[in-house]
């Protein structure tokens, strides 16, 4: 359940995210990593076809220089993420991306 076929693209702005979040509206979070090795987050829908990227109030792309920075702006934003997260490898030139799904369990 890969990003590589999707051909519709949104923006969605964190609020928005976290409200779809809290309806058990988002099926899936995926974290790609771009060409320039920032990682952004893109969703999957239970409604709606196609993907939405995590933008600012200002529409830009939302990017992380890191997974830990990333990581701690997830738990701290969406509290209990109970849905798949993904994350899917910028490709090098010789091979394709390359994915790997990440379950988060929280611990009290």
């Amino acid at each position: 359940m890969g990003l590589q076929n999707t051909h519709n693209l949104y923006n969605i702005e964190e609020a928005e995210l976290l409200e779809l979040i809290k309806t058990k509206a988002v099926i899936e979070l995926n974290i790609v990593q771009t060409s320039n090795k920032k990682y952004t987050i893109v969703s999957k829908l239970a409604w709606k076809d196609g993907v939405f990227t995590l933008v600012s109030y200002r529409k830009n792309v939302r990017e992380w220089s890191t997974l830990d920075a990333l990581f701690r702006y997830i738990i701290g934003t969406f509290k209990d993420v109970s849905i798949p997260i993904r994350l899917t490898f910028a490709p090098s030139d010789a091979s394709p991306p390359s994915e790997l799904t990440v379950v988060m369990d929280h611990c009290v």
